[in-house]
Order: structure tokens, then sequence, then C-alpha cells
């Protein structure tokens, strides 16, 4: 369950100590995170499959995309201080259960420490690291000298953090105050506005800003404040942050066989055996908090914990309390159903997967860092974005994603072993029943087809890397064709030359474009027109790397107004991040056709003295 929700609660206004075990190799793997009589139906999580050294990368990682602080805090000089904000202690320990002598014991500390900088040298998280490691025994308690030094060291870092000293108003301590004796779980907005008052709180602007504050140091869980909230999240706000994780634990945590109750076991074993939890069971587990259940399932479905699953038909016979929909047929009732992604246990038939013959593939590196959660996240998308097109049904199993694109075409994106953090997605021709399509499953698929899921993955990464984890960073490549070679290739390079290096081979871009549905040639299905082209994610991400410090000029030329260009420098920390930003918000906040979107970037570009640029995306979009 920690591995899916822990994201939710990091912050960059804290201080971050990861520990690991002395006594255990770096290079043997994480003991299986359920280590109770239920392991084996838990798997152990894609956790369990990384050695102690990556499963230290991986927390790096992890704070390092989540817990960014403002750019006003990143922007500051920091040269009096060892690392950046948020701080990172590297803690081992067990040090009497090192084994040898003194010495010894000494060395392999030492030898164990330098391995854990070595992996982390030049990447990005390095500088957030405190430089002295430390080693120490945890059943000394008080008279480890090691220890006391640590405990003196995080409150020198804490006393240097840049939020230290900063002055807020008196009547937010008083309202902190009230927090403490309220043992309430949670309260309404306009409970809170209630309590305020005594304080002189009379602007709800005051009041947002407030409940941010106190939700960035993890006192309550508030997310109002952020601009495409619904009025149901709006109107909580969680007192008790460790209530919600027990609510969300209820449903994504294994739980005792003995403790499902036989009212409900029917729905009990649906969740544990097809990931798909009924509203009934969501009704039975949170009877003490009936009036919040309609805003906790959003909240779910806002951190992608749930996404709602095809209904199911019953007679009628409606329980008091379970979202249902009565139906024209046969007056049955539509009970609710959602998956649960972080519990499917049921995997994708390799057998099916071998049967797959003529497919376009291409794979999304996420340059060594690729929390499960994202990929669940990934899944609740691709389950909206078939319901939105009046799709067939996902099927969603352990690491794979099955869906169809059309009445041809399917894709199957997997994610692949944790080490090496990367999606593979599969664009094939679906075999038909009917003997006279015997054929149709050997066709290469449309390159329409690949495109229309590459711009859905890669748009949806985008989303999700803006408002999720601001600092996870990926690539999409393809395989270089020749046979025996395995090499991965930068498909936005294809934009660049007319063929690329693989070594001592090139490989020909114009086949590579038109394979992935990326120039004019590629363009055979009224689903895409040729200007979309250069108005996907793939041709964005590629324009970011050319344009410069105009980017600002760019987007005023673009009609966005210059608080979005304040917001994107907030929100993104690079310079590619903050273009690819822009252009996204620029082409979905735009009404206007295709054609008429890319004569107005073109525009936009030229004005900003980028005439090269702009002649590139004519020629892209086969413009004359």
């Amino acid at each position: 369950m920690y591995y899916t929700t822990h994201q939710v609660f990091l912050t960059w206004r804290a201080i971050y100590v990861i520990v690991f075990d002395l006594s255990r190799s770096l290079d043997s793997v994480v003991p299986p995170e359920s280590r109770d009589k239920y392991y084996e139906m838990a798997k152990g999580g894609a956790k369990s499959e990384l050695t102690c050294l990556e499963f230290i990368n991986f927390w790096l990682c992890s704070i390092f995309a989540h817990a960014v602080a403002p750019s006003s805090v990143r922007n500051k000089d920091t040269s009096k201080t060892a690392q950046k904000s948020p701080p990172i202690f590297i803690v081992g320990t067990h040090r009497e259960s090192v084994q040898g002598y003194a010495k010894e014991k000494r060395e392999k500390i030492g030898s164990a420490f330098g391995k854990i900088r070595e992996s982390i040298m030049r990447r990005p998280f390095e500088c957030h690291v405190v430089p002295k490691y430390y080693a120490i025994e945890n059943s000394l308690e008080d008279k480890d000298e090691e220890l006391v030094e640590l405990r003196e060291h995080i409150e020198k870092v804490a006393m240097e953090e840049p939020y230290m000293g900063e002055e807020i108003p008196l009547r937010w301590l008083l309202f902190e105050d009230t927090l403490a004796a309220d043992k309430a779980n949670y309260i309404s907005l306009d409970q809170t506005k209630e309590l305020t008052l005594p304080f002189g709180m009379e602007s709800e602007g005051e009041l947002l800003t407030m409940l941010t504050f106190y939700h960035d140091l993890g006192y309550i869980v508030y997310y109002g404040g952020i601009e495409d909230q619904q009025s149901l999240l709006r109107d909580i706000v969680i007192l008790n942050p460790q209530w919600l994780i027990d609510v969300f634990k209820q449903i994504i945590t294994i739980l005792d066989p003995a403790e499902m109750e036989g009212i409900v076991s029917d729905a009990w074993t649906t969740l544990e055996k097809d990931g798909i939890l009924e509203d009934r069971l969501i009704q039975h587990m949170w009877q003490g908090f009936l009036e919040q259940k309609e805003a906790l399932v959003k909240l779910m479905a806002k951190f992608d914990l749930i996404c709602e699953a095809p209904a199911e038909r019953h007679q009628q016979e409606q329980q008091d309390g379970v979202d249902t929909e009565v139906s024209n047929e046969a007056q049955k009732v539509v009970r609710k159903r959602y998956y649960v992604p972080s519990r499917l246990t049921s995997r994708c038939s390799p057998e099916e997967i071998a049967q797959i013959t003529s497919s376009t593939y291409f794979y999304v590196d996420f340059r060594g860092f690729l929390p499960d959660g994202l990929f669940h996240r990934l899944m609740a998308r691709a389950v909206r974005w078939m319901d939105e097109r009046d799709g067939q049904p996902v099927n969603l199993f352990y690491r794979h994603i099955s869906l169809m694109v059309d009445e041809e075409h399917h894709a199957l994106i997997e994610m692949l072993p944790p080490h090496e953090a990367t999606i593979k997605v599969t664009v094939y021709r679906g075999e038909v029943a009917d003997s006279d399509h015997d054929g149709d499953s050997h066709k290469q698929p449309a390159p329409s087809a690949v495109k229309e899921v590459m711009d859905f993955v890669t748009e949806t990464l985008d989303s999700l890397r803006q408002h999720w984890a601001r600092r996870i960073e990926y690539d999409v490549r393809f395989m270089c064709p020749r046979l025996k070679c395995s090499e991965k290739k930068l498909l936005k390079n294809c934009f660049k030359e007319k063929s690329l290096k693989c070594g001592l081979h090139s490989i020909p871009t114009a086949a590579t474009k038109f394979k992935f549905g990326m120039s004019e040639e590629g363009v055979e299905s009224p689903i895409t027109c040729k200007e979309s082209i250069v108005l996907c994610a793939l041709y964005f991400s590629y324009l970011a790397e050319q344009i410069g410090s105009e980017w600002r000029l760019l987007g005023i030329r673009l009609e966005l107004n210059p608080a979005d260009i304040d917001h994107i420098t907030e929100d993104n920390v690079t310079a590619v991040y903050r273009i690819l930003a822009m252009l996204q918000l620029w082409k979905n906040r735009s009404s206007c056709s295709d054609k008429r979107k890319v004569e107005k970037l073109c525009m936009a570009l030229s004005s900003c003295n980028r005439t090269d640029l702009a002649e590139k995306v004519k020629k892209e979009a086969g413009i004359c």
C-alpha cells in the first residue's frame, strides 16, 4: 500500500532519512515487503525484485521527483549549506551486526558507504544528500555516540532550511492550536470557516492559502486550493492524515481471510482475485463515515488509486447507500464497480502475447526511475480514455494494459522489470474469428493507430509529470530495425536528421517516421491529419529542445498571459519542460482547427526571430 500512496505525503518542507541494514549486502534482494503468512497473496510487490542499493536509489529518486521546492527556494543561494532542500540523510543501522573484528567492520561499512556514493554520483538528486553518512546501532540508544551526533546534525540542518524563521500570521497559529484540540478526523470547508472566524480570518483567499500551507507541512490533507479540483474535494478538509491512510488501506492492502465477513465475502473475493472493488464493499468498509463516501471515492480517483470499471447488472434489489443506476432493460440495477490497479494479481497470458506476429512497438525509458504508482495511474487513465471514446472495456493485468484502439487495432502496454525502468508499448492488428480475415493479424498496424496510442501515452505522462511528479523524465525510443541489434534510439531525433547512426550502420529516418505516423505519408486515416504530426507531444518535445530563452516571448505571442508563464515557471523544473508545458497549454486552450494552430505556431515562431524553426514546422506539416 505504501508504495502506491507515499507520494501523497512527500513534501519539500521536510528532512528525509533513508535507512538501510548494514548487516545485509547492498547487492542482496530487498526482503519481501509483506513478511506475514499472507505474503503469497501480496506477491511482495515490484520492489521485492530490487537490490538494497537499487532500493536506496529508488527512494532518492522518489523524494527528488515528488518533494519539489518552489522555484523561489530553488533559485536561492545555497552556498552556505552542504545540500539543497529537501535534505536527505543516509543512515546505516545494525552496525554491531556487521561480521568481523572492529577494523574489519569499519572497512565493510566504509565500503558500503563508498558504493552508495558511487551509485549516486552525478545523479540529479546527489545535491540533496547530506555529505556525511552515519552508521548507528539502534540497541544502544543514547549510548551510541554516532546516533547522538546524527540527532544533533539533523537539528543543525533543520535550522538552516529556508522556511525556518518564516513569519506566519498569529491567527494561523491559533487555528493550529484548535486543530490540536479537535478530535475530528475531517471537517467541511464551511466548518473550517466557522473555526477561523473567531480569529478574525474573514477572507476565503487567506483561508485557502493557510490550508495549503498546513497541507505542505503534512498537518492536514487538503486539495481544494488546486485549480482543477471539483467541489467535492474542495469541501473536505482531512484533519488527521493517518485516518486517511487507514481509509485507503482498507481497500488497497491484503486482508486476513478471517476478517472477510460472510455478508460480502463474494465481493472480497472479487477484489482479491480480479482487483475489482464493488460499491457495496465500500459501503460495508466505510460504515462509520458514509456521509463522506462520495468525496473519499473522488479523492482516491484523484490519486488514481481506483478508476471506474464496467458496471455490473443485477435484478432490482437496491441496498441503502450503494451507488446504483436503474436501466430500462428489465428494470435491472447497475451497480458501480472500480478497478484497484495496485490489487491486480492476474497476469497477461504469455501464450497470447507470443501469438502477436506483426506489430509496431516503442519503449518509454524513464532514465532509471519508474515508480509502480505511475504505471497504476496510467492504467486508470487508459480506462478513462477508452470510456471517453465509447470504446471496448480495457483489460488490466499485473504490469499489463490491454486495450482495443479501434475495430482492427489493439495495444498492449507493459511495465518491464523494475531495474529496467521502462514501459513497452506494442500496437498490432487483432485476430478476427472470420476465416476470410485470417491474414489481417499478419499485416503491420496502420501508422495512424500507432501514433494515436503514442499520443495517448506521451500526453498522459506529460500530464502526470506536471501534476504529480514534476521531476520524472522519460524518452520515447524505438529498436534499431537491423537484425540482432538491440540498440534503442531516441524517436524524436528522427525530426533532426535524414538518418541516425547506429554502430557502423545508419537508420533511415523517413521509414521510421512513416512507421510511427510522424510523416505526411504515414497519415492515411481520417483519425489524424498531417497537421497533427507537429502538434503531438513527441514533436513538441523536439521543439522544446530547439527553443531557447525566447520561450517566454513565444508564449505571449501564442496568447498566453504573464500569469500562465509564471505558473509554468513555478511548476516545471527545467527549461525544456517549461517550454513543453507552454506548448501543451497553448494547444489545449486553442479551439481552432489543427491547420490554423500550425499557422499560428509558425507566425509566433517567426515573430520571435525563429524563422528557421517556423520553416521546419511548415515542412513537417506539409504546409507550403
